[in-house]
C-alpha cells in the first residue's frame, strides 16, 4: 500500500526562471532570509574552537563553518549579528547543515534566534533533529508558533558534548506556518 501524496496547493503566484537557472523568482517572497552564511561567524568558543568560511556549500557563494575543539563542551559554539528583523510573519525555520563526523542525535545541537547581538538571549530555540554526518541535510523545523519580530542574531548551541568536529551551516530562512495558504 502506498499512501496518498498530499493535493497541490497554489501560492498564488507566478513563478519565473531562466534557462539553466538555479533560481526561480517569485511576484512576492514567502520566505525571508534569516543568514545565507556567505560569511563568517563570530567565534564564542576562544581558543577552543575557531570559525571560517568554506566553499563546500549548498547556495551562495559559501557556507560558515564552526568548528569546536575537543577542548570545547556545550554551550554558545559561535553567532552572527544581523540587523534587527521582524519575523513574527513566519513560524518554520530552514537552512542546510552537515557534520564532518560521527552522527547528530536529536536535540545534540540548537539554532537560536536572539533580540541581542551576541547569540545569548534567546527568543527562540530550534533543536536540530538526529542527522547523519558528512552530507548536508535539508532541515525544516515547525516551532510551533511566531517567530520573534526583533530578532538581532543567530547562534549556534552545542547542547552535548560531540568532541572535535566541523559543522557547516548554509541558508538560513525563515517560513510561513506550514498551514498557510502560502507556505513554501
Amino acid at each position: 500500500r502506498i499512501m496518498k501524496s498530499p493535493d497541490p496547493t497554489s501560492l498564488g503566484q507566478t513563478a519565473s526562471w531562466t534557462n539553466a537557472s538555479r533560481t526561480v523568482t517569485l511576484t512576492s517572497a514567502v520566505t525571508a532570509n534569516i543568514d545565507t552564511c556567505d560569511s563568517a561567524w563570530t567565534n564564542a568558543m576562544g581558543a577552543n574552537g575557531s570559525t571560517s568560511t568554506s566553499t563546500t556549500r549548498k547556495e551562495g557563494t559559501n557556507a560558515c563553518t564552526i568548528v569546536p575543539g575537543a577542548g570545547f563542551t556545550t554551550g554558545l559554539a559561535a553567532y552572527k549579528t544581523i540587523a534587527s528583523t521582524d519575523f513574527s510573519a513566519y513560524q518554520q525555520v530552514s537552512f542546510w547543515i552537515r557534520k564532518s563526523t560521527g552522527t547528530i542525535n536529536a536535540g545534540d545541537l540548537s539554532i537560536k534566534l536572539c533580540s541581542d547581538t551576541a547569540g545569548v538571549t534567546a527568543v527562540n530555540t530550534i533543536n536540530v533533529p538526529a542527522l547523519p554526518s558528512t552530507t548536508f541535510q535539508a532541515v525544516t523545523v515547525d516551532t510551533g508558533g511566531a517567530l520573534g519580530n526583533a530578532i538581532q542574531s543567530v547562534a549556534l548551541y552545542i547542547n552535548t558534548d560531540q568532541g572535535a568536529m566541523t559543522i557547516t551551516l548554509d541558508n538560513i530562512i525563515a517560513c510561513k506556518a506550514s498551514s498557510s495558504a502560502d507556505s513554501l
